[in-house]
């Protein structure tokens, strides 16, 4: 028997028994087998020996070992054909004669189409239209760089996440790996720019034409990345999660998304699918943990030497407080930029100009981009924030818990939060020598601080402007401006939020003689009607008022 009779009767065998017709690459991974060539030996342009062996080799021989009755093997392959064949009629035989094959073999005369050249096995297209262009240099990210690389390289994970704080360089990082490092088709998928599931398919399939098949469109991707060595960029998956609810609860009419991760964590592909996201959801943190074809990457925040490039990069002044102001910033590249770009358009380069504005987060762009991060939140998620916030040091998660204890029926509750806030990339953790400590973000929490000191104002403005009214206290009904008790007896002793709101009331008032009345006035309301006060709003007034008398005597 020759090798094309061999390989007419695989096909005809699979016709026979119903089996989906053997792709181009099947057949192709026959025809060396045959010719005595291992799985890790076989050249096939497009797809690794590596994929060969792990994904497609495997499902072949099982579906011939259920065509022959009996196992199938690499090296058992010509044994059970030559013995099958013996079983059949004449008819039979004259039926596996006329069977047309997709490769060209040098036993067959026959001109038949190369692998490649078939609509079984379409032709790998290029990228999309250009990657996000990375702009700025890319400081002390050589270790993430070498973990993606190498996860690319050795393909073996079909999934990986890759996620870290907003504006940390995911998106840079990521553009510039496959740009300058790895040579493979990429489809780049910005879920800011189509959201829809639907959508999102017909933009991969206007650069990989894949037919959707009678399994549907998650099925039809899945089956084309298990035989193409191609990567799937999607980027900005945080925009699928829902607003209002603990971090990565995904929208409904995102569902799809969440389906379609379940279904790329189960198989090996000869390609890869990059997913970039500023929030983790819990169901991710499964699959990295549950599934071996699923990695995760973290892409840090820059380490001060790096960070200081930045600033250098921008000329800035000041060199004594820049360990500070990088610590503020946590080492976030995007928001680095932003501020150095505002002090030296501003403030002339000089970040102690900048430190004595009455701003404590400098900039709208920068605001808006901390707004985007904390507007998605729960009720009780900001309620946490602003607790955070206003004790302004480390915490353990017991503390909190005892600190939330008449807010919620079960403490489980704060840890879910406490979780959630982290996956959002708000919050801190870092080991301690029993507990792990929590803490905001520094730059987080003045952006908290500026937002609930202007909350306040306006409180107490409305409150003045209603005849010294309580129940216009909301804020300052619900928390507790003096966290850590302690006698008012200079200005270093008054806390800085209490600090923050009389200069902003003193600024409304006019003179602190004004400020000393109005307070005095609204501390009295606040005593006669108790009862119309939420929780702290009487207490509050008086730390008020005590700390402005403490203010205007020292003056």
């Amino acid at each position: 028997m020759t090798n094309s009779l061999y390989l007419k009767l695989c096909v005809w065998l699979c016709q026979q028994a119903g089996k989906p017709p053997l792709r181009v690459l099947d057949q192709t991974i026959l025809v060396e087998a045959l010719q005595g060539k291992r799985l890790n030996e076989m050249e096939i342009l497009g797809f690794s020996p590596n994929y060969i062996g792990r994904v497609v080799a495997p499902n072949l021989w099982k579906t011939l070992g259920d065509c022959c009755g009996q196992r199938v093997g690499i090296r058992r392959l010509q044994l059970v054909l030559k013995e099958r064949y013996a079983q059949l009629t004449p008819s039979e035989r004259s039926e596996v004669a006329a069977v047309e094959i997709l490769v060209s073999l040098d036993d067959d005369d026959s001109e038949k189409q190369k692998i490649g050249d078939t609509p079984e096995a379409p032709r790998l297209y290029a990228s999309s239209l250009p990657l996000p262009a990375v702009t700025n240099p890319i400081y002390n990210h050589d270790s993430t760089l070498a973990t993606l690389k190498h996860l690319l390289k050795e393909n073996y994970h079909s999934l990986t996440f890759v996620y870290g704080a907003g504006g940390v360089g995911k998106t840079s990082l990521v553009s510039h790996l496959l740009t300058e490092l790895v040579s493979l088709p990429v489809v780049w998928c910005n879920l800011g720019e189509q959201q829809s599931f639907a959508d999102s398919i017909e933009f991969i399939r206007s650069f990989w034409p894949f037919p959707i098949t009678v399994d549907g469109a998650i099925a039809s991707l899945c089956q084309y990345l298990q035989e193409h060595p191609v990567v799937l960029v999607f980027d900005q998956w945080e925009l699928l999660f829902a607003e209002g609810e603990l971090s990565g609860t995904y929208q409904s009419q995102y569902a799809k998304y969440q389906e379609l991760l379940g279904q790329l964590a189960r198989y090996p592909l000869a390609g890869q699918v990059l997913v970039l996201t500023h929030e983790i959801a819990p169901s991710m943190e499964c699959l990295s943990a549950e599934e071996d074809l699923v990695a995760s990457v973290r892409v840090p925040e820059l380490n001060h030497e790096a960070a200081k490039k930045i600033l250098r990069e921008y000329g800035l002044q000041d060199p004594a407080l820049w360990l500070d102001f990088v610590r503020t910033y946590k080492g976030n590249p995007l928001k680095l930029r932003l501020l150095c770009n505002d002090i030296r358009e501003w403030h002339g380069g000089s970040i102690q100009a900048f430190n004595q504005q009455n701003t404590i987060i400098g900039g709208d762009t920068l605001r808006d981009i901390l707004r985007q991060l904390t507007d998605p939140v729960t009720d009780l998620e900001r309620q946490i924030l602003n607790w955070l916030m206003l004790w302004g040091k480390p915490i353990t998660l017991p503390q909190l818990q005892d600190s939330f204890v008449n807010e919620v029926t079960f403490s489980t509750e704060v840890w879910d939060v406490t979780r959630s806030l982290e996956r959002r990339f708000l919050l801190d953790k870092s080991a301690s020598a029993e507990l792990p400590v929590l803490m905001l973000q520094p730059s987080i929490h003045r952006y908290l601080m500026q937002e609930f000191v202007q909350g306040c104002c306006g409180e107490l403005g409305a409150a003045i402007a209603a005849g010294y009214d309580p129940t216009q206290l909301k804020l300052l009904g619900d928390y507790r401006l003096v966290m850590h008790q302690a006698m008012v007896l200079n200005r270093e002793s008054i806390a800085p939020v209490v600090l923050a709101i009389l200069k902003g009331l003193r600024k409304e008032s006019g003179s602190c003689d004004r400020l000393r009345a109005h307070l005095e006035q609204l501390k009295l309301a606040t005593q006669k009607n108790p009862e119309l006060c939420q929780f702290h709003g009487a207490s509050n007034v008086m730390a008020l008022y005590e700390a402005a008398e403490c203010l205007i005597e020292q003056q």
